[in-house]
């Protein structure tokens, strides 16, 4: 094919070499009617040539509906200045550099002929790029090969270095200005078939660099497997689109990041990849997605959607950025039974889509998530240092130390103060909960600082006035010291063993040192509370004889400074004599006198015991311990 640009002209010549149908070029050009050509312009600069083509085929077999073509692709060859991570051998057409195909006005207008540079992925980009019989890796002319068509620029293909090369589609119905992915969708039942005799047409809108000329190869590839096998599409798949959530940013080499968050939707006939890969100029290495990844999020029988977000992790400006999408298909590869020994290249069989990516000049506001809250069960009181989870807190600039956090309820809404966003995940806040009166589940609400925001429901229970704010059966367990402090030095005396007991032998010697074991870690007494605030200890001990008593409850408001706490019906002094032979009972103790509703309350205790004849003892246990 020749392209006269001051005349406004194509001419076709023949190539009547014989080829297989893998690559069908010759069988096209067998007749000068099976090709036709429309130019719509060839706007010219200093810089480059443009040149809006419509380019028809016609099938060359009539009538021979045993020899329908399936996902027939126009393939564009040209040189390739650079290489993707995905593998050194595919090299591809360069923006600026190299020849390019565009896709921008798919909507059947006249393109308005403007530097498609600045309108780049507007509308779509070619079908998809293939591998498939480029000039490099396909080196012997025939049935699986590349073979010079007289209707490419003569003596040119030394010079078709682009390994993995863009193409458009062509099928039945599919007109010249579709879009690929829209009509597979409307016609998933024509299995993208090309029958025999048919003629369809597809838009080329290719810019030419000056430098180089109006210069370029082609392919036509078609699926068939035999005349009696239809339908016989490709196992790679036919098309691609990829929805992107915006997100990649740079202000300056300081400032800059993002995710690239992408649902891939992925057209296969029969198969889905087995592998999917990802490259970018706006990552440092491709990615390979993992099983997460692969596992679909949506579809239905013709696609599936695969989702992935990935730190953009090299992001180098605003301009000229782009990402691939490399399908792979683990069971197949360019080989068949006809390629000729390394005739083809030793790869997986994979599916190429290139995309332009959109930088923004500055930051985005992330998304705010809201998914646990500590504590989740509070009371009519005020709270300090309230621990909110979730993501995005940091907001628009990353650095943001401050946010809006509501608790959402029917008895009116709470603003927290004092909130500090800790960390991207994390934040706290205070909240004084003492104006409601009814119970039942909040919502909370938390904004970041460029008002993106997110309200998780139920989230927080609020009970107005418990009946009970402690209670443990000291289980057989160090899971107890979730709510305990042990006192050093001599802790290893006393922890845990079925209760909280004494039974390390080295503390059962008379006069034993000790200190007190276990201080809770405080105990918030509600603000609703009135009336009294009792303490009930259950102990038991298995002594036979008299015995002194060495243990001690304290009680203490700040953590520090301690008070020994008394019994009403039972001693419960230091030094204390106890009647012996007891097995189990409960001591009491009314705190409304010593702690007031809303403070905080810290209770320390030992267990150890003397046996006043054998000058040893074993102590007594705690069995559980609470306050209502």
């Amino acid at each position: 094919m020749y392209i006269d640009i001051e005349n406004q002209t194509v001419e076709a010549v023949l190539n009547r070499q014989c080829m297989f149908t893998a690559n069908v070029t010759s069988f096209v050009n067998g007749k000068a009617s099976n090709l036709a050509f429309k130019i719509h312009g060839t706007p010219v600069t200093a810089d480059w040539v443009d040149v809006d083509i419509d380019v028809s085929i016609v099938h060359p077999f009539p009538a021979m509906p045993q020899y329908n073509g399936y996902d027939v692709k126009g393939v564009f060859m040209g040189p390739g200045s650079s290489t993707m991570k995905y593998s050194s051998k595919c090299k591809y057409a360069e923006y600026g550099t190299d020849q390019s195909l565009y896709d921008f006005n798919p909507d059947g207008s006249n393109p308005a002929y403007i530097d498609p540079y600045k309108v780049k992925g507007a509308t779509g980009n070619p079908d998809g790029y293939t591998r498939w019989f480029n000039a490099k890796e396909f080196a012997f002319p025939g049935l699986m090969g590349y073979t010079q068509g007289k209707l490419a620029t003569p003596g040119y293909q030394s010079m078709l270095t682009a390994t993995v090369n863009p193409y458009k589609y062509f099928a039945d119905g599919l007109k010249a200005f579709d879009n690929l992915w829209t009509w597979l969708n409307a016609n998933p039942t024509k299995n993208g078939t090309f029958k025999s005799g048919s003629t369809n047409t597809r838009n080329y809108y290719l810019r030419f660099p000056v430098a180089n000329g109006v210069k370029y190869g082609y392919a036509v590839v078609a699926s068939w497997i035999d005349e009696t096998t239809h339908p016989a599409n490709a196992p790679e798949a036919a098309a691609m689109i990829v929805d992107v959530e915006p997100s990649v940013f740079y202000v300056d080499d300081t400032k800059k990041g993002g995710k690239l968050k992408l649902d891939v939707n992925v057209w296969g006939w029969e198969y889905q990849p087995s592998v999917i890969k990802l490259e970018s100029t706006v990552l440092s290495a491709m990615h390979t997605f993992d099983a997460a990844e692969m596992t679909p999020t949506g579809g239905d029988a013709n696609y599936s959607t695969y989702h992935v977000e990935i730190p953009a992790d090299s992001v180098k400006g605003t301009e000229d950025n782009e990402f691939w999408v490399v399908a792979e298909y683990g069971n197949f590869d360019y080989t068949s039974d006809f390629t000729p020994a390394g005739g083809a290249p030793a790869s997986t069989l994979a599916a190429f889509f290139r995309f332009d990516l959109y930088v923004a000049p500055e930051p985005y506001c992330v998304d705010v998530t809201v998914t646990g809250i500590d504590p989740d069960t509070v009371y009519a009181m005020p709270y300090t240092d309230i621990e909110i989870t979730g993501s995005g807190f940091k907001g628009l600039s990353g650095t943001a130390t401050t946010a809006l956090v509501k608790f959402l309820y029917a008895d009116g809404d709470v603003t927290a103060t004092n909130v500090a966003v800790v960390t991207d995940t994390l934040l706290t806040c205070d909240a004084n909960f003492s104006v409601w009166s009814n119970d039942g589940m909040v919502d909370v609400y938390v904004e970041n600082e460029c008002e993106s925001n997110a309200t998780a429901v139920d989230m927080l229970e609020f009970i107005f006035c418990p009946p009970q704010i402690y209670f443990t059966s000291f289980a057989a367990s160090e899971g107890e010291a979730v709510n305990w402090s042990k006192n050093a030095p001599y802790w290893e005396c006393n922890w845990f063993t079925g209760q909280i007991n004494d039974d390390n032998s080295a503390c059962n010697t008379y006069g034993y040192p000790h200190f007190y074991a276990w201080r809770t870690n405080g105990i918030a007494v509600p603000a609703c509370w009135t009336g009294a605030i009792e303490l009930t200890i259950n102990h038991s001990c298995n002594k036979q004889e008299s015995y002194y008593d060495r243990g001690r409850v304290e009680w203490s408001l700040n953590g520090s400074s301690w008070q020994a706490l008394n019994f009403y019906d039972h001693a419960y002094a230091y030094h204390g004599w106890w009647e012996y032979s007891w097995g189990q009972r409960a001591s009491h103790a009314t705190l409304t006198s010593l702690v007031n509703p809303g403070q905080t309350l810290y209770i320390r205790f030992d267990s150890y015991s003397v046996d006043s004849l054998y000058n040893s003892g074993s102590g007594w246990n705690i069995n559980d311990m609470t306050i209502d």
